[in-house]
């Protein structure tokens, strides 16, 4: 059996926020349930494809997962469990603070859920009305008591960098959520993607971005703060010792796992699958027994190499390079002799694992590309 991690999508919300570029949208109650139940169908179909997969991760994202009536939540949660073998060592479900309160809590709880992701992003009124938040600080807090109440893993999202002057904020709203006590913390730098409501604010000179410079140094004390209470293992994440996220370690080392939904991806068994992201078209695809994948094919090693550096060196852990030379058949040192030599003052080499050093991780993209 091969422990595979499960990526359920959830492509609903309750408003569009202003700088999201992820496929998320509003829906009927209708369209609604007849997603939900073609999920659980394709839930289905991936099953019988892969008879040899146990589930060991199960991480529900978004959109917002927390708007599902509990009839369409409770049944993809019974379709994990009935069409999978499962050892589930981890299952997430991310939550809008605004559609997250005790009921749901303890639903989620019955239902087998043991990690909330909670998406925070500040506590000031202000930066969540801009960025076209739907809730306010005092529902994220309340929503953080409530999760605090239930589970014992909880992770809090923060967005950076969100407009000119901001920093003060930002960094009260990082040590407010500390406060918390919660295990897990997520930071985001704000990036204004074409077509997103705040990139089209800012055309129009009605929103005024951080600079990058200013981003990146409020960032770097975000880090610093961060490295007492939540050491960080990833670029963006950041947890106490043991309360790392395993479902996301999978795409950051090269294990296998399956998504399932509206634009979902999949690596497993060698292969890269992407659902479509088309609506009508999934739900169609479902129905007549079809996998609804736009794009399946085998990785070459080349790409699968250029692929685990690129994750790999994301973690502060690095690169294991006894897996890569297991993985790969190749042995690590001689097959980027050109590259550690050039790059050997940004790195560190202990007990087989490569990493770059923590005062060069902010520009770690200039290494990586020395090796890709």
């Amino acid at each position: 059996m091969t422990e595979t991690g499960l990526y359920i999508h959830i492509p609903f919300c309750k408003s569009k926020c202003f700088y999201c570029d992820f496929l998320s949208f509003t829906c009927s109650e209708s369209l609604q349930s007849e997603y939900c139940y073609a999920l659980s169908k394709e839930l289905k179909i991936i099953s019988e494809k892969y008879p040899d997969i146990k589930i060991d991760t199960v991480f529900v994202g978004g959109g917002t997962p927390s708007v599902l009536s509990y009839e369409n939540a409770e049944k993809i949660f019974n379709s994990v469990y009935r069409y999978f073998k499962t050892e589930i060592k981890e299952f997430t479900v991310e939550c809008n603070p605004c559609s997250f309160d005790k009921e749901k809590a303890l639903f989620y709880k019955h239902n087998g859920v043991d990690r909330i992701s909670l998406g925070i992003q500040s506590f000031d009124d202000n930066i969540l009305k801009t960025i076209g938040r739907a809730h306010d600080g005092l529902t994220a807090k309340k929503a953080l008591y409530v999760a605090k109440e239930y589970f014992s893993n909880i992770n809090g999202d923060l967005i950076i960098g969100t407009m000119k002057g901001s920093e003060k904020e930002e960094i009260e709203s990082l040590k407010e959520l500390i406060s918390f006590d919660i295990q897990h913390i997520s930071t985001y730098q704000l990036i204004l993607e074409r077509g997103t409501a705040l990139y089209n604010k800012t055309e129009k000179k009605q929103f005024i971005p951080c600079s990058d410079d200013e981003s990146a140094e409020t960032y770097e004390k975000v880090t610093d703060i961060l490295k007492t209470s939540h050491p960080r293992y990833e670029v963006s994440n950041f947890a106490k010792p043991g309360f790392e996220c395993k479902h996301n370690l999978k795409y950051w080392n090269f294990d296998d796992y399956i998504g399932a939904g509206l634009s979902a991806h999949s690596f497993i068994q060698g292969y890269r699958k992407e659902n479509t992201c088309d609506i009508k078209r999934y739900i169609d695809d479902i129905k007549n027994k079809k996998t609804p994948y736009v794009r399946s094919r085998k990785i070459s090693k080349k790409e699968g190499i250029k692929e685990y550096v690129m994750t790999a060196f994301r973690t502060v852990r690095g690169i294991d390079m006894e897996r890569f030379n297991s993985i790969f058949n190749e042995n690590f040192i001689k097959y980027f002799s050109t590259a550690l030599r050039k790059m050997k003052n940004y790195l560190d080499i202990s007990d087989n694992y490569i990493s770059i050093k923590p005062e060069y991780f902010n520009v770690q993209n200039s290494v990586i590309v020395e090796f890709i």
